[in-house]
């Protein structure tokens, strides 16, 4: 956690210092009496050194998330990179019309933001893919735990033996779910606890009940997903 504050306190005194630089040279060179176009060229390259700032904060997986499969930080280095460079010239060439200096900008910053915005969409999209599955393959996950740690109290080998199938098959189950099979889940979750009471008090033949009602249950759900 330090190390990332302190990596984004020195990413933010580099851009401080750029933006320094850069003020200090463009007022110091271009003189006194400044076109349009040139206040046009300056804002546009101020504007491209915050959005290389900002752009890694607003996109998940900051600087090493990807635009285009490449990441962007690289991706917001060169929209500066070609900016600069661009307006520079732009500045040079002092017959370069007000219009034609808006337009190249406008491209070029309108390019970079799409790309930046189609980031986020697709980045939000994972997220909630990752979501999701992490739902559906929680009934798995918390099932086959509650199953495997019933194993070491069970001391009837038959009884052993039946949790032992049962566990099989609930961990092989499919992790896929939907809203048919996520009714039985539930009452497969509420039929746990009662095994569990009867593993615990001892009740063989009642727990042996309630791994056969499982059983039944989880051939049910798996049945429901593949209608």
């Amino acid at each position: 956690m330090n190390n990332s504050k302190n990596n984004s306190l020195i990413r933010l005194c580099i851009y401080i210092v750029v933006l320094v630089v850069f003020n200090a040279v463009f007022f110091l060179v271009t003189g006194p009496e400044k076109s349009t176009s040139m206040w046009i060229s300056y804002l546009f390259i101020i504007f491209s050194v915050l959005a290389a700032f900002v752009s890694p904060y607003l996109a998940v997986g900051g600087s090493s998330a990807h635009i285009f499969g490449l990441a962007i930080g690289a991706v917001t280095g060169t929209y500066v990179t070609v900016t600069c460079l661009v307006n520079v010239v732009l500045m040079l060439v002092r017959s370069v019309s007000v219009t034609t200096v808006l337009v190249i900008n406008i491209i070029l910053t309108g390019i970079f933001l799409v790309g930046l915005l189609m980031n986020l969409m697709a980045n939000n999209v994972t997220a909630d893919s990752v979501a999701r599955h992490e739902a559906e393959v929680q009934y798995i996950k918390v099932c086959s735990m509650r199953l495997k740690a019933l194993q070491a109290g069970c001391t009837d080998p038959q009884l052993l033996g039946s949790v032992e199938r049962l566990y099989d098959l609930i961990h092989s189950s499919p992790s896929k779910t939907n809203a048919a099979a996520q009714d039985v889940e539930l009452q497969i979750i509420t039929q746990l606890g009662a095994l569990e009471a009867n593993v615990q008090a001892g009740n063989v033949q009642a727990a042996l009940g309630s791994v056969a009602t499982l059983t039944q249950l989880a051939n049910e759900r798996n049945r429901r997903l593949m209608l």
